[in-house]
């Protein structure tokens, strides 16, 4: 039985499903793709998405940035680094680490200043052995958007 690791990227307009090993990679309806294999295979997808900057709603007068990973099977580490740019320069990095999990949500947030802002979040997944490939790596961008503190 073979075993992969996807990765399925997610934004509010688009998904894309990335495979490894000899599995194909098949459309549906939504514009996702999924691994398809002539035999039978266990995978794990790992969905990643990232919210556009918007005024924090737990914290007044910030701005926050949210990025969760969410994986079908349980993975042995999932590392995430979500980072908030304001007019083009990055004003916040923050790493996240969770082992044994199917689950982490990371978030950046900053002091309020008018000005344009989007978020970046890099992620890290090593699957359990006997999957290919072993680590996988995938990357989101939210939109821009024009901030007014509130």
């Amino acid at each position: 039985m073979r075993r992969t690791l996807g990765m399925l990227l997610a934004t509010a307009v688009s998904a894309t499903m990335l495979t490894a090993g000899t599995a194909s990679a098949q459309a549906d309806t939504t514009g996702a793709t999924r691994a398809v294999s002539a035999k039978a295979a266990t995978v794990i997808k790992c969905k990643l998405n990232i919210s556009d900057p918007h005024n924090s709603h737990h914290q007044p007068k910030n701005i926050n940035v949210i990025s969760p990973v969410s994986c079908d099977h349980g993975v042995v580490t999932i590392t995430l680094v979500v980072r908030l740019y304001r007019n083009g320069k990055r004003v916040k990095s923050k790493t996240f680490t969770k082992h044994n999990t199917k689950f982490l949500k990371g978030n950046a947030s900053v002091g309020c200043k008018k000005g344009t802002y989007y978020g970046v979040a890099d992620v890290r997944i090593t699957a359990p052995p006997g999957y290919t490939p072993r680590v996988g790596t995938a990357n989101r961008v939210s939109k821009k958007r024009k901030i007014t503190c509130k």
